[in-house]
């Protein structure tokens, strides 16, 4: 399961203990450029499906980042 971009930084914040700033900054940088991915991704599935009448949306999302 994917995690998403919140998610992970939570987690490298969760488990780095006396990160420095230039660490605390990589982990942002890498946060905002997962994020985007993740938004491209979305945009692109849901322009798949614009034609449904299902709120796909809600399965990508619970399909790609939620537990099972």
């Amino acid at each position: 399961m994917k995690k998403t971009a919140l998610q992970w930084f939570i987690e490298q914040i969760e488990n780095h203990n006396g990160v420095t700033r230039a660490g605390f900054q990589k982990c942002i940088d890498e946060a905002l450029e997962m994020e985007k991915e993740q938004i491209t991704n979305a945009w692109f599935h849901g322009k798949l499906m614009h034609n449904s009448r299902i709120d796909y949306h809600e399965v990508y999302y619970n399909k790609t980042y939620k537990n099972k």
